[in-house]
Formats: C-alpha cells, structure tokens, sequence
C-alpha cells in the first residue's frame, strides 16, 4: 500500500524501494521461494508501469525464473510468462514473447489454469500472430478468448472488449471486413453513450472499414463522430493523431481533398507536438502523469506515418527513459557551471535534431534531404560531445 502511495504521486524510485526493503525482509524470514518472487514481479510492475522496460525485463525474468522451481502452482507461473511475453512484444522481441507464450500454453492444456487466465494467454498468443501476419491463426485464438470471457463478464466489461477489438482488427486485416464491421459494431452497442478512448478508435476504425466496403454514407457518419468526440475531450494526443490521420485517408476516398489536406495538417502538427512533449518534463510526477496513457515504446505502435519522426526522436532523446538521470544531472550541475553549460548545450542541440527531424520527415527534394542529413551529422557530433 505503501509503494502504491508513492507511485500515485509520481514518486517511482521511492516506490521501488518500499518493495526493496521488503525483499530484504522476505530474505531474511524465508527461503527464496514464491514470496519473494512476487515481491520482485511487483518492483518490475512498477518500473513497467512507470515506462522504464528496460529495468522491468530482468525483474520479471527473475521472478519467471524462481518460479519454475514450484510447478504445484501453475497460475503464478502462467503470471509471470504472460507479464515477460507482454514486455517482449512491447519492445520487439517477438520470437522471445512467441516462445513465452507457447510455454503458457503448455501449462493451460493440463487444465491446471483458471478460464480467466487462459484466456489472457490466448490474447496474448494471437497478438504475437497478428504481429507476424499470420491473422487465421490468430483469429481462431482470438474467437476462443473471446467465447471464455463473454461467459465470465459483462459484454460491457473492458476485458471482452479488449479482445473483441483485437478479433476485429485481426479479421478486417484477413479481409473479412463484414465480420470485423459486426464485431465494431456490437462493441458500440455494449458502450452505449458512454464517452471515452475506446470508443473513438472503434469509430474510427469502424469508418475505415466502410470505405473498404465502399460504404461511404456509414463511414462519413463514423469518422465525424470520432472527430467529434477528440474535439469535445482531447486527452491522449497519440490517440488524436492516429484518428486525424485515419480520417484525412477517408475523406481522401471520398474525394474531398481540401478537407482530407486540412486534416493530415492537423495530424502532423499533432505529431510534433505530441512527440515534443517528451522534451517537456520537469520532474518524476509530470512523467508518470504522460506514462499512465502512453509508455515510450506505444510511440512506435501510434504514430504510423510519422514512424521516421519517431526513431529520430528515441535516437537522439532515447525518449523519456533517460529523462530521469538528466532530472539529476541538472540538479548536480547547479553546483558546477562546466557541466551546466555542456547539459544546456545537449538540451539545444536535442532540440535542434527534433526540429530537424520532423522538417527531415517532409522534406521533399533530394537537395532538402542531402541538406538535412549534413545538419544531422554536425548536430549528432555535438550531441556526443555533450554527452
């Protein structure tokens, strides 16, 4: 409770030590067993929650690890493969997060795992299936899930519906977009009037998949929605951006190219804005604010067209992953005006490449393109030099 006390108030590291001494505790209490693993999984959920992967990966192997040792309790184990296998696909690892997956499955088939549970790893399955294109495949995992959870929950309930987004994406990806407008549709139906993220990416894919099936009366009335809905509440920027762009393609179709051209500017400046925030943060608790709707690596899935934009900016920034240790390395370097001015130095030219960047991403001429790549080198010199 403790830990959870600090998380809410974008206190990570704080968080993370609670457990810490905790760990300590267990080690000295008992042996090396089931506590302490679910000790340890729970300081990796903190730092994955926080956004910070990299440090949750070994945490959660960890805890993996101590638990193969007690086979009498597969849930746990099943647990943990589900947490790695998630934070595998999240950073691309897809082969390591297939293998955790079909080891969580060995498990479920031996029916030593609750229908709630396996359903989670079924979910997980097909995701890794979708990713590698093979959409049969994760369609039939898809449509099993969703059968186990429909029993357990409400149709509303955010568990079905997650799997039931995922089944339609994953059919109208395979072509079979009347099915994949079924399932759309039946998840509005369950959300009724209620506002919300969701929604809007259904409508917004809803409408894409009208203009596939050459519905377009449907599709105008699904995008204006979705557009409507980001204009009455805008509070996921990435979100924002994939439905902007989502609906310039639409109205392209249409053939309304002024308002498909007004959109697609919308979109991009959305994108610059949006990817620019990362350089905004001022402390623990503004970042943990960012990371409750988007982790560093949900960039990458999210800005689609604007991919270039996106690894320029983990290149040269490495997202908000290192923005903890120059938090400190500022607060270090009031004392020593060297290393002020070299940090302010690699701050501008961080700038610098953001602007280049996005300016790189749409230039047109190969003379624009030669030019912007010159910069880059010069400006990526004097970022290492700072560094």
């Amino acid at each position: 409770h403790l830990a959870s006390a600090y998380l809410a108030a974008g206190r990570v590291d704080a968080a993370a030590n609670v457990l810490k001494q905790n760990l300590r505790r267990i080690e000295k209490q008992f042996d090396v067993g089931l506590e302490y693993a679910d000790c340890v999984e729970r300081i990796g959920a903190i730092y994955y929650q926080s956004g910070d992967l990299a440090t949750a990966e070994p945490l959660f192997d960890a805890a993996l690890q101590i638990r193969r040792h007690f086979p009498g309790f597969p849930a746990k184990l099943v647990s943990s493969l589900n947490a790695l296998a998630v934070l595998n696909r999240l950073i691309g690892n897809i082969d390591q997060a297939s293998k955790l997956n079909q080891e969580a499955l060995t498990i479920c088939a031996d029916g030593k795992v609750d229908p709630e549970g396996f359903a989670t790893v079924l979910n997980n399955v097909a995701v890794v299936l979708y990713a590698k294109r093979q959409y049969k495949l994760a369609i039939s995992q898809l449509k099993t899930a969703l059968a186990i959870r429909q029993q357990l929950f409400n149709p509303s309930d955010p568990r079905v519906l997650e799997i039931a987004s995922n089944l339609a994406q994953a059919l109208e990806a395979s072509g079979n977009t009347r099915e994949a407008r079924n399932i759309y549709l039946d998840m509005l139906n369950n959300l009724g009037s209620t506002p919300g993220r969701l929604k809007r990416m259904i409508l917004s894919n809803l409408a894409l998949v009208c203009i596939v099936r050459g519905e377009t009366t449907e599709a105008t009335h699904y995008i204006s929605s979705a557009l409507e809905e980001i204009h009455q509440r805008a509070d996921n920027p990435f979100q924002e951006l994939i439905i902007l762009d989502n609906a310039a393609g639409v109205y392209l179709d249409l053939g309304n190219i002024g308002r498909a051209n007004e959109l697609e500017l919308q979109a991009q400046s959305r994108a610059f804005s949006a990817l620019q925030n990362v350089f905004d943060f001022t402390g623990q608790r503004a970042r943990l604010n960012y990371l409750q709707s988007q982790t560093p690596y949900t960039i990458f899935e999210a800005v689609k067209n604007y991919r270039a934009l996106a690894l320029n900016l983990a290149r040269f920034k490495g997202l908000v992953l290192d923005a903890e240790i120059e938090d400190r390395a500022l607060l270090k370097a009031q004392f020593n005006s060297r290393a002020n001015d070299a940090l302010r130095e690699l701050q501008r030219s961080q700038g610098k490449l953001l602007d280049l960047a996005f300016n790189f991403t749409n230039a047109l001429s190969p003379a624009d393109l030669s030019h912007h790549a010159e910069i880059a080198r010069d400006l990526e010199a004097k970022v290492n030099r700072a560094q």
